[in-house]
């Protein structure tokens, strides 16, 4: 347990609720409790080992005590997600807002997260002296427009990724260690996001930019989009130290991401705080209908270009 984050990776566990505890349990043959864990010093249970017992009165009591709940499939992509329902007061009227949303302004917060993640895929080729490749990149980011409509994004993915991980990386081989790592982070972030969208009173599957039915969670992964170089930072320097396998150890290091501290309005803040602060500050580009989104940066990011008046 790290970061706020409880996770099963073995096979027969069994996981119940006890006096106010988290109860892990093994189930062999010498059955016994491996760990008693209180509510309060995690956000999130997530099981990457399918081999698990769950109880019905913990899942109701992970709901009631707004905990996130996560079973992760293959490459640690997350199969399903428990999420509690928001006793947000100001609810019903945020999702309003949420949903009345203008074209326009969806358009303009997607180009506004597409410019961050861009900002901070290049600060991070910066830092590990990838300058020409990270100027390239740079460039894009002042060149995205509203809605990202000539896909920006995807010009910057084909020279970032290279860049990072080498030329024969890809992003879709299952079978590299590396997109396990990445996979792993991601799912760590969405979980925090959408536990900071519930807790505004948004609805997590309606998106400014992503739309597909099968995806519940598409505000989170927009919302994701500027978040994703910090992991890829993380995973690149798991890396560089040797790790090839997603040990208990690497896991750590990428949960500890949580509590890591990072950029924001000229603060330092820990990134669960940074998430809640961007997810509050969509709540009033919404309200406000205008984009008021603050967004994190990576530490000891230097600008080197100015943009065009």
């Amino acid at each position: 347990m790290i970061g706020g984050v409880v996770e099963i990776a073995e096979s027969d566990r069994c996981l119940r609720t006890e006096r106010g505890f988290l109860v892990v349990e093994s189930t062999g043959k010498d059955r016994s409790v491996l760990a008693q864990i209180d509510y309060d010093q995690f956000d999130a249970l997530i099981c990457s080992n399918t081999g698990f017992l769950i109880t019905g009165p913990l899942l109701a009591m992970l709901a009631e005590k707004n905990k996130f709940f996560i079973v992760c499939g293959r490459n640690y992509n997350p199969l399903a997600v428990l999420v509690p329902l928001s006793d947000n007061f100001e609810s019903i009227r945020r999702i309003q807002s949420q949903l009345h949303a203008s074209l326009p302004l969806k358009k303009r917060l997607w180009q506004k997260l597409v410019q961050e993640k861009l900002r901070n895929q290049a600060a991070l080729l910066f830092s590990i002296g990838k300058e020409e490749t990270a100027t390239k990149i740079e460039h894009l980011a002042f060149k995205v427009l509203s809605g990202d409509s000539d896909n920006k994004e995807a010009y910057a993915a084909r020279l970032y990724w290279p860049a990072l991980f080498g030329n024969t990386f890809l992003r879709s081989n299952e079978e590299d260690p590396v997109n396990a790592f990445l996979n792993y982070g991601y799912a760590i972030l969405r979980s925090c996001i959408c536990r900071a969208i519930v807790g505004y009173g948004l609805l997590t599957m309606f998106g400014v930019h992503h739309a597909n039915l099968r995806n519940y969670f598409a505000l989170a992964d927009d919302i994701l989009e500027p978040f994703r170089p910090l992991v890829d930072r993380c995973v690149y320097s798991l890396i560089q130290t040797g790790k090839s396998n997603l040990d208990p150890d690497a896991k750590r290091i990428l949960c500890s991401l949580l509590i890591q501290d990072v950029a924001m309005e000229g603060q330092t803040m820990p990134l669960t705080n940074a998430i809640r602060h961007t997810v509050g500050t969509l709540v009033l580009s919404y309200e406000q209908k205008k984009v008021l989104l603050c967004l994190p940066g990576i530490m000891d990011r230097k600008p080197r270009l100015m943009k065009n008046s």
